[in-house]
């Protein structure tokens, strides 16, 4: 399973500028700005950009969990995934954690269209702080987007990340700060708040990071997961894996 998941995340990430020609949109350098944290990219390219992460960009809703705690999103609360796969959803584990906790904990995905799928969970990591979420279903993003980031070095202190607009609002921009300490060593802290499980492009449109953990203590800031996870979950090989 796992196979067949890598060969299509490497189709989606063969040229990010072969999809953006055919979407219309500027290739993957064009309106780079020379100072990405003070302006990463101009206004025709932010565009481009917001249109394209809208489209790889799900709701991911869990509904009926009892009992929610600091890291456990409560009945209501929609997070978000990126849809990397056809019936493949990577997000945030702290947004599915302990599921399924009965008959009535049930998750859903909705695509950009408003369709709604019924999910489950195939992977949690807490480790990595993500999850994989099985839509039967659920067809191939609409758009192609190199699904992977680079080096660690897109996440970290003074670099801006970019997730979808949300409700028709303007493109959601994170400037990191700095990495957490203690429990959060793992994670960077980022300005701006966005639903768990949020994710988040370098201007090019590489998926850099995901909102990882919930943060109602630290209003206005997210907690970022490092490039380092997505890599781990590029790399391991579950034999659940279509």
């Amino acid at each position: 399973m796992l196979h067949r998941l890598l060969v299509g995340l490497s189709v989606l990430g063969v040229s990010l500028g072969a999809a953006a020609e055919d979407a219309g949109a500027p290739p993957p350098d064009a309106g780079v700005a020379a100072d990405p944290l003070r302006e990463p990219i101009d206004a025709k390219s932010r565009a481009a950009l917001a249109a394209r992460l809208q489209q790889v960009t799900l709701v991911v809703r869990r509904r009926g969990a009892v009992s929610p705690g600091a890291r456990d999103p409560g009945p209501g609360d929609d997070g978000r995934g990126f849809w990397a796969a056809p019936g493949r959803v990577v997000t945030a584990f702290a947004l599915v954690t302990g599921w399924p906790r009965h008959g009535d904990d049930r998750l859903e995905v909705v695509t950009p269209d408003g369709a709604a799928r019924a999910a489950a969970v195939g992977l949690m990591d807490a480790r990595l702080g993500l999850a994989v979420l099985d839509v039967p279903g659920l067809p191939a993003p609409p758009v192609a987007s190199a699904p992977w980031s680079p080096p660690e070095a897109a996440v970290r202190a003074s670099t801006a990340l970019f997730g979808a607009p949300t409700h028709g609002g303007p493109l959601w921009r994170a400037v990191i700060g700095r990495r957490g300490v203690g429990q959060q060593g793992y994670y960077w802290w980022a300005d701006g708040s966005a639903p768990l499980g949020t994710p988040l492009f370098d201007p090019r449109g590489r998926l850099c990071s995901l909102v990882g953990l919930p943060t109602p203590e630290v209003p206005g800031q997210s907690l970022l997961l490092p490039a380092v996870a997505l890599r781990g979950l590029m790399e391991r090989s579950p034999d659940w894996w279509p």
